[in-house]
């Protein structure tokens, strides 16, 4: 594949990625799939998806700071549960193998070209 569609595909799939993200926080369902397609391995598709969509919830988190405020409690409970998910997350896509995660991710093993 040229240079010049492999770049316009990201671009597009990285726009519409966004916008859905903003909408719905949905991003994934077209992000993923298009880097599985485009021959990124399950456990690389999944890091640069997650990766490439951090700015949109730092956006959602700035854009919601009023309602945030007014759940203090609640904010800071999520955040923590989603930091300590995020480190155990992290931590297991570290050490097991990739093969564990296309079995949990099983998507990844019915799409087209993988």
């Amino acid at each position: 594949m040229a240079w010049y569609w492999l770049a316009l595909i990201l671009v597009v799939t990285g726009i519409v990625g966004g916008l859905i993200s903003t909408m719905a926080g949905m991003a994934s369902l077209v992000t993923y799939p298009v880097l599985l397609s485009l021959g990124l391995p399950a456990v690389g598709a999944n890091v640069t998806n997650t990766a490439g969509m951090i700015f949109t919830g730092v956006g959602a988190a700035l854009s919601s700071q009023k309602e945030l405020r007014s759940h203090k409690r609640l904010t800071l409970s999520v955040t923590i549960w989603a930091l300590i998910g995020a480190i155990i997350g992290s931590f297991l896509l570290t050490v097991a193998p990739e093969s564990t995660f296309e079995h949990i991710v099983h998507f990844s093993l019915r799409w087209p070209g993988c």
